[in-house]
């Protein structure tokens, strides 16, 4: 399973962010058609409306029928188990806690990586290998 972080959805949309807006596309492609491989939280989805709408400009009728589809692709809720969760991850890895919330949600949704730019390229979090699908151009 493969956790997707929201700066892969916000590239998708971007128009200044090529190239990875195309790596970007097509990962997001690759997660709404194969909804069963990837999976997210209400972190991503709150994460990707709020740039979606402030930076990118998108309308509401178009981020409403995106979040549709997002909202399709397997996540977990946010509660009091994963907030605690992600202060310990936080306090082990010294990342931020909302990065830290992101590896939480990932391992308990049985991830084996996450899509980020936000987490070291490379490095295991809690045995979830960060992956940043844009290093090297």
């Amino acid at each position: 399973m493969t956790f997707v972080d929201s700066n892969v959805f916000v590239y998708a949309l971007d128009r200044n962010a090529t190239p990875k807006q195309k790596k970007a596309r097509r990962i997001v492609a690759d997660a709404f058609a194969a909804h069963a491989t990837y999976r997210i939280s209400p972190q991503v989805l709150a994460e990707f409306s709020s740039v979606a709408i402030r930076k990118l400009g998108i309308g509401t009728p178009l981020l409403l029928s995106l979040l549709a589809e997002m909202g399709k692709i397997s996540h977990v809720a946010i509660d009091n188990a994963l907030v605690s969760r992600a202060v310990e991850i936080q306090g082990i890895y010294g990342i931020q806690y909302y990065d830290a919330q992101i590896v939480a949600a990932a391992e308990r949704l049985g991830c084996d990586s996450i899509l980020t730019e936000d987490l070291n390229d490379g490095q295991l979090y809690c045995g979830i290998m960060a992956v940043n699908p844009f290093a090297g151009g």
